[in-house]
């Protein structure tokens, strides 16, 4: 059961690590943090979802700026149709 334990604990500590990485990295990329006006059709979503799609274990990602704004890009097969309606 410990090598078990040990093990799981390994995994999740992977990926709470690589997530870290990876939101430093956007929350901190200039192209994404020089302007306050951000849509569903900007370029940044694109870069979003990519960074979801190498993070499978992940349902959606949100990233808070400096200056007050924020993004957030979810899975879309993981929503039920209320929350996609």
């Amino acid at each position: 059961m410990d090598a078990a334990s040990a093990n799981t604990l390994s995994r999740l500590e992977a990926d709470v690590t690589e997530l870290s990485s990876l939101l430093r990295v956007l929350s901190t990329n200039p192209s994404l943090t020089d302007t306050d006006d951000r849509s569903e059709v900007d370029g940044a979503i694109v870069l979003f979802k990519a960074a979801l799609h190498e993070l499978p274990q992940a349902d959606s990602l949100h990233i808070g700026y400096e200056n007050g704004c924020w993004l957030q890009v979810r899975r879309l097969d993981v929503l039920d149709a209320s929350e996609r309606a």
